[in-house]
């Protein structure tokens, strides 16, 4: 992302402006829609909405992977008035105050939430530690089966997620071993 785009989507953060945030160049179809939360040089911060008006959770994506992003009015409008139909709220995180990576995981960390970092790879699980160069994570399937641990060098982290739906519902499963 240049400098220019960038300067522009620090002018979204922290309004009621809905974007959409296009990562994927193969697949133009494909982006990830919400509300702005943080930014800094290397990561935004995203309050998810779904294309069913419904808040989705949170993610942070790695601003060299933003090739497009947009306020599309009316696929925006659309998406507002189901948020507000459903009657569903925005969701924050509390004390944001360094960096979209380590607010997101100290977040995760404080509510014990699973997280998934890089969907190409698919590593999910709780987090075990983690430092301005890595991420211990405490791996499990989608069955949830622990399945080990992963270290991760935080400059490879293209994408962090928590708390969206499907995370939810492995929490829901795993709380239940």
């Amino acid at each position: 992302m240049n400098k220019e785009m960038q300067k522009k989507l620090t002018t979204l953060v922290d309004t009621d402006i809905l974007v959409s945030i296009y990562t994927d160049s193969d697949e133009p179809e494909s982006f990830l829609f919400g509300y702005l939360l943080q930014i800094d040089n290397n990561n935004i911060l995203i309050n998810i909405i779904n294309s069913f008006g419904e808040e989705d959770g949170f993610c942070t994506i790695n601003l060299s992977d933003i090739f497009i992003f947009d306020e599309d009015k009316m696929y925006s409008r659309k998406i507002q008035n189901l948020f507000e139909i459903k009657k569903q709220t925005r969701k924050y995180i509390a004390n944001l105050d360094t960096r979209p990576i380590v607010d997101l995981l100290k977040h995760a960390v404080g509510n014990n939430l699973l997280i998934e970092v890089n969907e190409d790879n698919n590593y999910i699980g709780h987090i075990y530690s983690f430092s301005a160069e890595t991420l211990v994570i405490q791996v499990i399937d989608n069955y949830c089966n622990d399945i080990g641990t992963v270290t991760i060098d935080m400059k490879h982290i293209n994408i962090l997620k928590c708390q969206n739906r499907p995370l939810k519902d492995l929490e829901l499963l795993y709380s239940r071993k």
